[in-house]
């Protein structure tokens, strides 16, 4: 195998996602999962909405310092579901907790 050859392992989650009519499967290439607390970048061009996201570090007397860890990409439909639905998630999150069901 040549040197820009590579082998690589895509999982099939089993799971779907409907498109349209069609339903497409979901693969998991094991993409790794950053925590962020930073939006370094939030603009739109030509329709297209760009976000960019990372994680602080600051320790001991060091100056602070932000890792750039997702930069996405969009059109407006994706961003407007992705609008709405940030939007329920948050709402359902601040919501009081229930105690009449406490213990």
């Amino acid at each position: 195998m040549s040197e820009d050859q590579e082998n690589r392992v895509v999982i099939s989650t089993g799971q779907q996602i409907a498109i349209g009519d069609v339903w497409w499967e979901l693969r998991d290439n094991s993409t790794k999962v950053d925590y962020v607390d930073i939006i370094s970048e939030a603009r739109q061009f030509n329709g297209v909405i760009h976000l960019s996201l990372g994680g602080s570090i600051q320790d001991a007397n060091n100056l602070g310092v932000v890792s750039v860890t997702n930069r996405i990409r969009m059109n407006l439909v994706v961003a407007q579901s992705l609008h709405s639905i940030l939007g329920q998630m948050i709402t359902d999150a601040l919501k009081p907790a229930d105690k009449s069901q406490a213990n």
